[in-house]
């Protein structure tokens, strides 16, 4: 029985995330409001061009992964959005099943971690960031969960050495991260300041 529960509580997850997206990925369309400036910059990438001055001086965001990975698609995809989506249904329903592994792993409870990769999935900012091919959420929230799977996940009888490879792979991914979203850099600065504040405060 606690077999079959793991399964499902692994499994259900990713099932409704398939089922969540397959709609969007049968009658595909890139969107109006947030591609076309994402389809423009990465026809130049593609091309060979890419000035990502223009996007920090304009903006002031710095996401060179989250470019390269649209990119990457649309250069493979080309205008045909499906594959779009298809990645977008891979990055969610790998987070949904890498977090409920990680809550299974720490808590030996089905229930929960059934629960957590459910609620992941059909959260409102979850189903936003998936049926819209602009949105660098969904990566990012994939390699914030990666990171934490590499060091929850694995066999904790390892050697030194395995477990510090596990914790630069881990800080890898939570680069990788950072370089995906604009936010990531006002987050550090705010942390910055709490570290500080609580430093302080001890003496």
């Amino acid at each position: 029985v606690s077999h079959w529960a793991n399964c499902l509580a692994l499994g259900l997850p990713v099932l409704i995330a398939i089922a969540l997206l397959t709609p969007r990925i049968l009658d595909a369309h890139f969107g109006l409001f947030d591609d076309p400036k994402s389809v423009t910059i990465a026809e130049q990438i593609c091309a060979g061009t890419w000035d990502w001055r223009a996007d920090f001086g304009q903006y002031g965001r710095f996401r060179p992964v989250y470019w390269l990975s649209f990119s990457l698609l649309y250069g493979l995809a080309g205008g045909q959005p499906v594959w779009q989506f298809v990645a977008n249904l891979v990055l969610l329903a790998g987070t949904a099943f890498l977090l409920s592994s990680i809550v299974l792993r720490l808590t030996r409870r089905p229930l929960a971690a059934g629960i957590t990769g459910v609620a992941l999935v059909l959260g409102g900012p979850a189903i936003e960031a998936t049926y819209t091919l602009s949105k660098p959420e969904l990566l990012q929230c994939f390699l914030l969960t990666a990171s934490g799977a590499v060091l929850v996940l694995p066999r904790r009888d390892t050697s030194r050495s395995v477990r510090a490879g596990r914790v630069l792979l881990a800080a890898c991914f939570i680069l990788l991260a950072a370089l995906t979203k604009e936010t990531t850099g006002l987050v550090l600065a705010i942390a910055s300041g709490w570290l500080l504040i609580a430093w302080l405060g001890k003496r």
